[in-house]
């Protein structure tokens, strides 16, 4: 069940890695933590990691005149701070971040790329599919696989989404969000 919360600090962010990244994590955490509004309330989402449990906030509420150092992407703190972007209350800033997270994708960062798939933007959504070909399957076939429960709840976002927003837009089997569905279950990802 899902928690709460009226304070978001490094401490409660730190939760969002898995233990043994926590040197680069703490670094990524004190950081996006600096340029948080702190008291907001948001649910945990918590997923299974490299073995552990993680627990990452639905939603983040940025200030809005910060802006992070840009960084190779293949930069584990700037790939973690970027993690933690997907989750904020701003659509570009959720889908900047996901560009950088597609660029490089880590196991640790599967729990982040995959909520995306849930979000109602399609613009999101959009990132994906140049991206589909090169990613590596096993990365979020093993994500899927052992956060079962997770993935149908991500899979009912976005099929309600486009029941929403999109259907009269899109038919099924046209739009984005599907497609990316498939390609993870199918393993087409890479």
């Amino acid at each position: 069940m899902p928690i709460m919360l009226t304070e978001i600090d490094s401490a409660l962010l730190m939760r969002a890695f898995p233990d043994a990244l926590h040197p680069d994590a703490l670094q990524a955490c004190e950081a996006v933590a600096g340029v948080l509004i702190p008291r907001r309330s948001t649910q945990l989402i918590d997923v299974e990691v490299m073995g552990e449990i993680i627990s990452f906030p639905d939603r983040l509420h940025f200030k809005a005149d910060f802006r992070f150092e840009t960084s190779p992407v293949d930069n584990p703190v700037r790939q973690m701070i970027a993690c933690l972007e997907t989750r904020s209350m701003d659509g570009f800033q959720r889908q900047r971040a996901l560009h950088t997270l597609l660029s490089a994708p880590e196991v640790w960062s599967a729990p982040f790329i995959v909520t995306l798939i849930g979000d109602y933007v399609s613009e999101i959504l959009d990132e994906f599919e140049p991206s589909l070909p090169m990613l590596e399957t096993r990365l979020f076939a093993d994500f899927i696989a052992d956060n079962p429960r997770y993935w149908n709840t991500i899979k009912s976002r976005m099929v309600s989404y486009w029941h929403v927003y999109y259907r009269w837009r899109w038919p099924r089997e046209n739009y984005i969000g599907f497609r990316i569905l498939q390609a993870m279950e199918k393993g087409q990802a890479g």
